[in-house]
């Protein structure tokens, strides 16, 4: 990102914090059965430290049909890490002004907190 913006630019992100990864989604599972579509999800720990599997399946009623449906599926892989080691990976990419709020304030991250939300500047 730093190489494609232009002086100043502004780089904003969010990644999920150590606790979401860590802690919430192992063995999560969410299921919604409508009347159109079916979606399943359900996450396991990954092979590597902080991070985790999305299993996802979605069944979708067909346009032309009110009793076929189509199955896709989807594995999701992602990764975190420390809150130090995103600042650090920024500051040596050369951005400047980082700043980071929590879960869709603008307060700093907790403990707790379930989303980082990065904002960053070239420098």
């Amino acid at each position: 990102m730093f190489s494609v913006l232009e002086k100043n630019g502004l780089f904003l992100f969010d990644v999920h914090s150590l606790y979401q990864v860590d802690e919430i989604f192992p063995n999560y599972s969410y299921h919604e059965n409508e009347e159109d579509f079916a979606f399943l999800w359900d996450s396991f720990v990954g092979e590597n430290a902080h991070s985790i599997v999305h299993e996802l399946t979605f069944f979708v009623r067909k346009e032309d049909s009110s009793e076929k449906f189509i199955r896709k599926d989807e594995i999701h892989k992602e990764r975190t890490y420390s809150l130090a080691s995103y600042v650090t990976m920024l500051e040596n990419a050369g951005f400047i002004d980082i700043k980071v709020s929590a879960d869709f304030t603008q307060d700093p991250p907790k403990d707790e907190a379930r989303r980082w939300f990065f904002s960053c500047q070239r420098g």
